[in-house]
Order: C-alpha cells, then structure tokens, then sequence
C-alpha cells in the first residue's frame, strides 16, 4: 500500500471540512465554524492523503487530511484526520514517518501539537510516534518531538 500526499486543492473544501467536524471537533465543546476550518487549511501547506493500492489498478483512494505549518520552534502539526475506514490501519505511523522526514529536511528542531486532553487516540497514537507531553493546560496537552540533527 502507498500513501500519496497531493497539495490540497479548493475543490476538496466541503469534503474536508466534514471529515474534520466529524473526526476532530467532536471533541470541542464549542462549534468552530467551517470558515474558520477553511481558513486555517488555506493557511497552513495542507495535504489531502490518498492510498493507492497497487494490487487494484493502482487507483487513488482519499484517506485523510494533513495540515502543518513552519515556526521558529519547529513544525507544528495542526490537524491530521483520517477516514473512519482508514483509522486502526497503519495510515497515522505512515503519514507521521512523512511528516518527520519533511521536517528533518527543513532541518527544524521538533515537531509539535496540541491535542484535547479528553482526545486519548490521539494521545496515545502521537506517543506512539515519539512524541512526549511537555506542557498540561486545563482542556489540553502539548506534545513534542525532538528531532536529532
């Protein structure tokens, strides 16, 4: 199975949007409209993921979304949401292994995020990777990753 990662376009918007309500805002107490969603993907370098499965014509299947951004403490990983059908299968170690092998390339120092602290699949999958929690908020954690030069 190969993971695909295609510079997000404006005509995935609706569909986007609707895979991050459903897979990540289920977590906030409060609403956060779709133009903010949009907003947030349009600034950000956002990915829309696909797998291609050699094995059945080499067709593209849309599995997800990836949203990072560049600061002076490293890449900051907004969003990553997958597919209910794509969760549990490897997919989020893949695109994890991408992500840090782009940050190494851009030479930044860590990879971090903020994750809700009721969201434990996220915790527990991002400590997976390597991230550990270096800062505790009332509603959420900091995570982070060193990365070796």
């Amino acid at each position: 199975m190969l993971l695909s990662f295609r510079p997000f376009q404006e005509k995935e918007m609706a569909d986007t949007v609707r895979l991050i309500q459903e897979e990540i805002m289920i977590y906030k107490r409060r609403k956060v409209s779709p133009k903010k969603i949009e907003e947030k993907l349009q600034q950000n370098e956002t990915f829309t993921i696909y797998k291609i499965d050699k094995k059945k014509s080499k067709k593209a299947q849309r599995i997800g979304v990836l949203s990072f951004r560049e600061t002076p403490q490293g890449i900051y990983l907004d969003l990553i949401a997958l597919e209910k059908a794509a969760q549990h299968k490897g997919f989020g170690r893949l695109i994890f292994r991408r992500l840090e092998k782009e940050a190494r390339t851009r030479q930044a120092a860590a990879i971090y995020l903020h994750v809700l602290k009721e969201n434990l699949p996220a915790q527990q999958a991002y400590q997976k990777y390597g991230l550990d929690i270096v800062k505790s908020k009332s509603t959420y954690l900091m995570m982070s990753k060193t990365l070796s030069s």
